[in-house]
């Protein structure tokens, strides 16, 4: 049986959220959809995928949520001014928390 091809991303600074400085020309193994292995030095096989990272910092599992609602006008279709958007929003806030 093969094994599957796996993603590797090398020579990455890891940042694992802990809070620890980052880990220079880290390497992250992904197999399938779940982070496999961490560590240094892996070598690649053929079939597997090979990013490199080199001068890039590796955030593995971060999930990036950060958004902007925009509230000037032409931001929103059909929404011509800010105070009407800041009208809709302050009432779908009333509605919620009611």
């Amino acid at each position: 049986m093969t094994a599957e091809p796996r993603l590797l991303i090398e020579n990455g600074a890891l940042i694992d959220g802990s809070g620890a400085a980052p880990v220079e020309n880290a390497t992250i193994v992904v197999e399938g959809n779940r982070v496999a292995r961490v560590g240094s030095a892996m070598s690649a096989r053929p079939d597997d995928t090979v990013i490199d990272a080199t001068g890039k910092y590796i955030l593995p599992g971060l999930i990036d949520a950060h958004c902007h609602l925009s509230l000037h006008q032409g931001a929103l279709p059909g929404v011509k001014y800010t105070r009407r958007v800041l009208r809709v929003v302050g009432g779908a806030r009333a509605r919620q928390e009611s």
